[in-house]
């Protein structure tokens, strides 16, 4: 019995092996100069990100940012309009400097505290998630658009006025933004962050050279 076991093992081994060679063999091919390419598993790749408004050099941890230059939120109010990772770390680094109050505007609305289990990949599952950051302290706001700034009549911004939007679906079954008449409020503000904009990754450089298929969002 216990030979037969340790035979039954082996094979099992065995076939495990030839399976995942054939499998290797099935899925790779040669792209005429020498590289084997594979053909059943997509390579997803995203280059630096390209932003909206882009200003001014690149800045990295490390560069020594003169006192002229310094945005410090020392007691200030802050307002952080953007509620992704970005929004996050604009939060947690308020909270560093020491800011008065700290207010995140997001445009979407609130995310359920549980997740439509119904979902499958690649639907990313919508629920609400709070960072650490956000835990540090800070005013969540939702589906709340930015329609001006405002300033103390010598260029020094001093406030924000916003409005509430609601989201529904078109005839198409896209999502529309509508702003709700009368929700308009103000909120004091010493210092903005636009933690938004992105747009798609940058296509000069790696992307360009590697080719490939680009998604809707490119």
């Amino acid at each position: 019995m216990h030979t037969a076991l340790h035979a039954d093992k082996k094979g099992q081994k065995r076939r495990q092996r030839q399976r995942k060679t054939e499998d290797k063999e099935a899925s790779s091919t040669d792209d005429g100069r020498g590289n084997v390419m594979d053909q059943g598993h997509p390579l997803c790749l995203g280059g630096r990100a390209r932003w909206v408004t882009e200003r001014g050099p690149p800045s990295v941890q490390g560069i020594h940012v003169p006192d002229a230059e310094f945005i410090s939120a020392e007691g200030k109010q802050v307002v952080v309009i953007g509620g992704g990772d970005t929004g996050s770390d604009c939060i947690g680094t308020a909270n560093r400097h020491g800011a008065k109050s700290v207010t995140q505007l997001e445009i979407l609305p609130k995310p359920p505290e549980k997740e439509n289990k119904g979902l499958t990949w690649p639907d990313w599952p919508n629920k609400l998630r709070t960072s650490s950051s956000q835990e540090e302290g800070c005013e969540r706001r939702w589906s709340v658009a930015t329609k001006r700034f405002v300033d103390d009549g010598k260029g020094n911004l001093k406030g924000l006025e916003c409005i509430q939007v609601e989201w529904s679906k078109d005839t198409a079954g896209c999502w529309q933004m509508n702003e709700i008449a009368g929700s308009e409020f103000s909120l004091e503000a010493d210092l903005v962050t636009l933690a938004m904009g992105f747009a798609h990754p940058i296509h000069a450089g790696m992307l360009q050279e590697l080719g490939g298929a680009r998604i809707g969002r490119e």
